[in-house]
């Protein structure tokens, strides 16, 4: 049922009393307490309506208490205007419930937001929801300063300068929906991890940024800055002009292992993988110690064989080899189970003996906690001829790798004592 009640068009609240009777309702500047010192606080306790367009005097903001929450109607009608050096909408200090508004804050002073949240830590800490707002005007939008618990949902970001910027210590926070809406200024940056804030389990996804000047910024991580366990998930970089923009300043797709990016358009997606490679000129032996005993490429010449290099473009993955190629392992450095493609390929060079030789390599799996596995199907155990020119051997396979886990890579000769020469390796995984 709906009802209208002093021209502003409201419904009934589940107690089928008016909805005026179930908020504060703000329709001009005079419904709004009186301020102190340029603060107008909300009644505590309470759920403040804004019907309408409310401008406030130049100088004045809003701060809501812990307890109560602001909203509107609809972002497209209702909204609060004015021109503050500071936040136009503040938090008291423990969390922010707003939704369905639009806020214009149109001073250009450093401190100038549209909305700040800040919290408590710990168990005392309430939670932030901002939600269906839109920021207009001005040069900054919503600022996440110190804050626990954090959830900003469609949101429409029209500022020309940062939309959404994080300070302090930030734990536990999503974002949802939002979108950089084609701001004009070329200094525009959608979202800022500001220098010296600790930004911590965030999660970005289902969001926009339009960049419609060469200069402009989706994402920004400041020098100073840290961010740990941050995944950006189906979200839109989108260039609106040429030459493109760097949607991406201070952190990319691989340049941490905890920072991820899944299923987005316009930058790279992360990368789950890597391979290790090694050359041997100088035909160092592999030592066979004996008939169909498998050993790791080096192995009896620690000092003298040639190691294995990371290959570029790997990532989250480390190259361990503590006591020489021998001990060679391609470690999982992820930070979540990931279904990994094994690849393998080396050739082995001329025998010290020239005989036709059963010649094997296999991939084995080295789980984090200790212990060892041959990775099936992936062995090869050709007959290599005379070994004049050398033989090679693929391998392939397929596993489940955890954060810590590594795989290496075996040979063997199963026909004598001879020792092997392996003149080249490259093995590794790809996984999603």
């Amino acid at each position: 049922m709906t009802v209208y009640h002093r021209q502003c068009k409201i419904n009934l609240c589940e107690s089928g009393a008016p909805e005026d009777d179930c908020y504060n309702v703000v329709k001009s500047l005079d419904d709004l307490p009186a301020p102190v010192g340029g603060v107008r606080t909300l009644p505590a306790g309470a759920v403040t309506l804004v019907c309408g367009v409310i401008t406030l005097p130049a100088g004045e903001r809003i701060v809501v208490p812990n307890d109560s929450v602001l909203q509107g109607r609809n972002p497209d009608v209702d909204g609060i205007v004015g021109d503050v050096d500071a936040p136009l909408i503040d938090t008291a200090g423990n969390g922010l419930f707003l939704r369905k508004l639009y806020l214009v804050n149109n001073s250009t002073g450093a401190s100038a937001y549209c909305a700040r949240t800040t919290s408590l830590a710990g168990p005392a800490a309430r939670g932030t929801v901002v939600d269906s707002v839109s920021f207009f005007g001005g040069v900054r939008g919503l600022l996440i300063d110190t804050a626990f618990f954090v959830s900003l949902s469609s949101a429409i970001s029209r500022v020309d300068g940062e939309g959404v910027t994080f300070r302090g210590t930030v734990d536990a926070a999503q974002i949802f929906g939002y979108t950089m809406s084609n701001p004009t200024s070329p200094t525009a940056r959608g979202i800022v991890f500001e220098a010296g804030s600790s930004v911590n389990s965030l999660r970005i996804n289902s969001s926009q940024f339009g960049l419609q000047q060469p200069t402009q910024v989706a994402v920004e991580q400041e020098a100073g800055a840290t961010i740990n366990l941050v995944a950006f998930i189906g979200n839109a970089f989108l260039p609106l002009t040429f030459p493109f923009p760097t949607p991406l300043v201070g952190l990319s797709p691989n340049g941490q292992v905890d920072v991820l990016f899944f299923a987005n358009y316009g930058v790279e997606e992360s990368k789950y993988g890597g391979t290790i490679s090694l050359n041997n000129p100088g035909v160092v032996p592999t030592v066979n110690p004996g008939v169909g005993t498998w050993v790791r490429v080096g192995n009896g010449n620690a000092g003298a064989h040639p190691l294995y290099t990371l290959d570029g473009g790997s990532a989250r993955v480390l190259l361990d080899q503590p006591a020489g190629a021998e001990s060679a392992r391609l470690v999982y450095d992820g930070t979540e189970p990931s279904a990994v493609t094994l690849s393998a390929a080396l050739s082995l060079g001329p025998s010290v003996v020239i005989a036709a030789l059963q010649v094997g390599a296999r991939l084995i799996y080295l789980p984090a906690g200790g212990g060892s596995s041959p990775i099936l199907p992936a062995i090869s155990t050709p007959t290599s001829g005379f070994i004049l020119s050398g033989a090679s051997i693929a391998l392939n396979g397929s596993i489940v790798l955890n954060p810590g886990d590594a795989i290496a890579l075996e040979v063997q000769n199963a026909t004598d004592g001879t020792d092997l020469v392996v003149n080249s390796v490259n093995f590794g995984f790809s996984g999603t």
